[in-house]
């Protein structure tokens, strides 16, 4: 850009204001005009370049630089904004709460982040449809969607996050961001067992998604249920009557446990948004522990009557040296359900 014009554009104003400078061609020799006779601050759009002389000369250029006024405020009133508060089901707000405007359009992703009163905005957004979003450890996924930004108005929005377990003690929302925190893990390379496999075993933290590809997956990980995983060579039987977990045979690849699955039934959903799938679901899971403190997960889904293409997941887990496997019986001391199923089948 020539030295000698007289008005800088701030590079954040992105091409728009590139196409403004055409306004002004070096041989004008504009100064200041009166329409902005009182200086914008520092951070403002515009500042003054090292260059100008007089800030109250205006002569050749005056008209231009009241249409460069003209120009600037349509452009700030191109794009529209929204301000939110999150709040839980009791009314509380939720801080530290990253939330997403998705443009429906564009495919364009802003980010915004709650305060420690639940508030967040999107400033200056592009007129248009978005999808808001956001997925914080120890509540359920949060999707609005056809959300209408208008140029030069802000959107006013109160969204409600639920709990997953409604934040009751034991189980609430510190025990689920906790289970989805990345841990300290001892260091040293994968133990074997005595025919050289790696050993798998031990307690590992909740698996975490690394890459969820299209979605996250509950699918058939029922705590409640025993599973088993066949390794002495045999196939799937031909007669399988579909079960919740189905029928696992599992083989070594080098040192990755390969474990092939089939005969579900579809009875279960892949998460809570309810992504179904069929009895012909194909499921193979490839375990690697890449060192004594970390184990690798990657999932393949395939189910030609609800995909169109196979669904990779990878996730990831680290050691608990100082835990021990216990048993785990999800309705112990359960005291509401009596209630709720009043209310539920009355």
């Amino acid at each position: 850009m020539p030295r000698d014009s007289r008005w800088a554009h701030r590079d954040d104003a992105g091409e728009r204001g590139k196409a403004l400078f055409a306004l002004f061609p070096k041989t004008h020799r504009m100064e200041r005009p009166r329409c902005l006779e009182n200086p914008r601050p520092k951070g403002g759009i515009y500042q003054l370049t090292e260059n100008a002389r007089s800030p109250f000369q205006a002569e050749p250029g005056h008209a231009l630089g009241c249409l460069l006024c003209s120009t600037i405020a349509l452009l700030a009133q191109s794009g529209g904004a929204i301000t939110g508060t999150v709040v839980d089901l009791s009314g509380d707000p939720v801080a530290k709460a990253e939330m997403q405007a998705t443009n429906a359009e564009t495919k364009v992703v802003y980010n915004a982040t709650t305060s420690s009163t639940g508030v967040y905005t999107f400033a200056q957004l592009p007129a248009g449809t978005y999808q808001l979003s956001n997925t914080t450890p120890g509540f359920m996924p949060f999707i609005q969607r056809n959300v209408k930004v208008t140029p030069a108005e802000t959107l006013q929005l109160t969204s409600h996050f639920r709990d997953i377990q409604l934040n009751t003690l034991g189980d609430g929302r510190e025990f689920y961001a906790f289970a989805d925190t990345l841990h300290p893990a001892p260091t040293g390379p994968a133990p074997g067992i005595p025919d050289g496999k790696p050993d798998l075993s031990g307690m590992w933290y909740q698996q975490r998604t690394v890459d969820r590809g299209k979605t996250e997956m509950k699918a058939w990980a029922e705590f409640d249920l025993p599973r088993q995983v066949f390794l002495d060579g045999r196939g799937h039987p031909n007669d399988w009557n579909p079960t919740w977990l189905g029928h696992s045979i599992g083989h070594w690849d080098g040192d990755t446990l390969v474990v092939d699955t089939i005969g579900f039934n579809d009875k279960a959903w892949f998460d809570g948004g309810g992504i179904p799938h069929t009895e012909r679901m194909h499921a193979t899971e490839r375990f690697h522990r890449a060192d004594l403190g970390h184990l690798e997960i990657e999932v393949t889904i395939e189910d030609p009557d609800t995909f169109t293409k196979p669904w990779v997941i990878k996730r990831a887990a680290e050691l608990a040296p100082n835990d021990e496997i216990q048993e785990y019986v999800c309705t112990e001391n359960e005291r509401d359900r009596p209630r709720s199923d009043r209310h539920i089948f009355r």
